[in-house]
């Protein structure tokens, strides 16, 4: 019976153990996640100003530049999970301190390509400057306050 209880705790305490470091996560893949969404970002937002300048005759692609935009920004607040903190990362502390306005900067990039989608459907160059603009204020916002430069 007494050998019975003992192999009972040993197990529970194993699938314990287990679900605690299963909870543990890999820093490193979070960092490198975050370096592939935001290289995502830049290369669609490139595209989307190759286009406006006249360098590529691909006007049809700007709403397909513009929607992946967005669908990549509602991903950014995600990618920054509690301890993902340490490690060769281009992210600032204040990521982890100042959660709130982070996240707070990230719904502004969101909201600034949900225009950029709006303005792309409407077909119209000027207007979708004019949001692709804002797009990169609020880009170029969250990276003075949250990334560090390589």
């Amino acid at each position: 019976m007494m050998i019975k209880k003992i192999l009972l705790m040993t197990a529970s305490l194993t699938l314990l153990s287990s679900n605690a470091i299963a909870e543990e996560i890999d820093a490193e893949a979070y960092i490198k996640y975050r370096e592939h969404l935001m290289e995502n970002a830049k290369h669609h937002a490139k595209g989307i100003a190759n286009i406006l300048k006249g360098k590529l005759q691909l006007k049809d692609n700007l709403l397909h530049h513009a929607r992946a935009l967005h669908e990549v920004s509602q991903m950014f607040s995600s990618a920054f999970p509690e301890g993902s903190d340490f490690g060769e990362t281009s992210a600032k502390s204040g990521v982890w301190e100042n959660k709130a306005d982070f996240n707070k900067a990230a719904k502004n990039n969101q909201q600034a390509t949900a225009a950029l989608v709006t303005a792309a459907e409407s077909g119209d160059l000027k207007n979708i400057g004019n949001a692709m603009a804002e797009v990169g204020k609020s880009c170029k916002a969250c990276h003075k306050e949250y990334r560090s430069k390589k």
